[in-house]
């Protein structure tokens, strides 16, 4: 059976987060300390974490980063989606297929933009998914211009956006 959680930060346990910092390091391959220092710092009590199970075993994660983007002189609120995470064993199955439909279909009930940063390997994943590519100029008001793959739940027309918290 399928089991969905999307939990604020603030409630998640402190065994819940070293058990998503393993989950995670199934993937990326950093020490533990690594991953819960990086939680620490960069994850807000407001944000959120979607876990996806099958029976008991986590199979698919991500978080929800509670942000905001300057499009066009317009501030937007937005969810800025990181970590996206399959369990090796859980590759293939359409697990991140499914957590990729859920944070879309979570995003459009919150009615904000959901929007991801990858990697080259990942575009094709994120295309399939149904997540429209931004082409456009990207600012960090942390770390200035600068170019990556850019999805989000729907078409942005903006040449350049601003990002005005990292996630």
């Amino acid at each position: 059976m399928i089991k969905i959680e999307i939990i604020e930060h603030r409630e998640c346990s402190d065994t819940l987060i070293r058990q998503i910092c393993e989950f995670k390091n199934l993937n990326w391959q950093y020490p533990i300390e690594s991953h819960l220092s990086w939680i620490k710092i960069n994850l807000k009590s407001e944000d959120l974490h979607l876990l996806l199970y099958e029976d008991d075993r986590m199979c698919a994660y991500l978080n929800f980063v509670d942000t905001s983007i300057i499009e066009d002189k317009d501030t937007i609120h937005i969810w800025g989606i990181g970590n996206v995470c399959v369990s090796p064993e859980c590759k293939g199955m359409g697990y991140g297929h499914l957590i990729m439909d859920i944070a879309k279909s979570y995003c459009k009930k919150s009615k904000r933009i959901g929007m991801l940063f990858c990697q080259d390997k990942n575009v094709g994943f994120y295309n399939n998914c149904g997540w429209f590519s931004f082409n456009g100029a990207i600012e960090n008001v942390d770390h200035g211009n600068y170019k990556i793959n850019t999805f989000a739940t729907k078409a942005i027309s903006a040449k350049k956006i601003t990002i005005l918290r990292d996630f």
